[in-house]
């Protein structure tokens, strides 16, 4: 069984992969992304979850949960690309928005944005995060269930 978490990142996977131009990379973020080589890619979208936020419990069982995730842009351009106007930072931040904002996948509320900002800039490469969250109820285990009488495997021996 996918747990929540997992589940959510790959159908936002799948919805940007479907929604952004052919020179996008789009993927979950790597293990270790150190291992991630960007060379030959023009532009890339990652994808991880960051965290969740839990509303006050409605009775014993249920409480809101607010799930967290963050896309990762890497372009090399600001304004526009030599051959395609979409691999420009600018562009591709409302290509995200667009592709990711009011979407409901299975087990949450819609989507929402959170916040998009410049996280770095060098060597003509411009990184950007998107950060979106939903809302799902996170229902706890059941933890009243009657524990056996002991011992179980035994016979009740006479004295």
């Amino acid at each position: 069984m996918t747990d929540v978490i997992t589940g959510l990142e790959s159908k936002l996977v799948s919805q940007l992969k479907s929604f952004l131009p052919s020179p996008f990379f789009v993927d979950g973020f790597p293990d270790d992304p150190r291992d991630f080589d960007m060379s030959g890619y023009r532009a890339v979208c990652l994808v991880h979850y960051s965290g969740s936020r839990y509303g006050k419990p409605s009775g014993q069982v249920q409480q809101s949960r607010e799930l967290r995730f963050s896309l990762a842009l890497y372009l090399y351009a600001l304004h526009g690309g030599e051959e395609d106007d979409r691999l420009g930072s600018y562009a591709a931040i409302e290509l995200v928005r667009r592709a990711v904002q009011n979407i409901k996948l299975p087990g949450c509320k819609p989507f929402y944005l959170i916040s998009d900002q410049l996280v770095g800039q060098q060597a003509g490469r411009w990184d950007w995060q998107v950060d979106i969250a939903c809302e799902a109820l996170a229902i706890a285990a059941d933890h009243n269930i009657p524990r056996p009488k002991f011992p179980i495997n035994q016979t009740r021996q006479e004295a």
